[in-house]
């Protein structure tokens, strides 16, 4: 569908092992190494949608994914958390199509017809 895939480390081996390789590696929030930063993809608007796992075992991500999710809603970025979800998002995209482009509705327009137009 050419998107374009960027992942933590972990989550990148991850897709590798399924066979999903082409993937940009970022560092993770409280990464001091080289290289590019989820943070600043985020605040970029580089990253249009986070499909986020937690895990509940992972001590010391939890505040990680935690801090991933708070931002995501501070942003505006929708993240989905449940890998089946995810799954159903792209197998509807592939099947239907996926278009980026962006509509804007008037509340009023949508309304006209429905019993509560009487009240705009």
């Amino acid at each position: 569908m050419n998107f374009e895939l960027v992942a933590t480390e972990e989550t990148a081996n991850v897709l590798a092992g399924v066979g999903i390789s082409d993937v940009k590696v970022l560092k993770t929030l409280s990464g001091r190494d080289a290289g590019d930063s989820i943070i600043d993809y985020l605040h970029n608007r580089q990253i249009g949608l986070i499909i986020h796992n937690p895990t509940f075992w992972d001590k010391a991500g939890s505040a990680e994914g935690y801090a991933l999710q708070r931002m995501a809603v501070e942003l505006l970025i929708p993240m989905i958390t449940n890998i089946g979800s995810a799954r159903a998002l792209v197998n509807s995209m592939e099947k239907n199509g996926y278009d980026s482009s962006s509509q804007v509705f008037l509340l009023n327009n949508l309304l006209k017809n429905t019993p509560l137009s009487k009240h705009i």
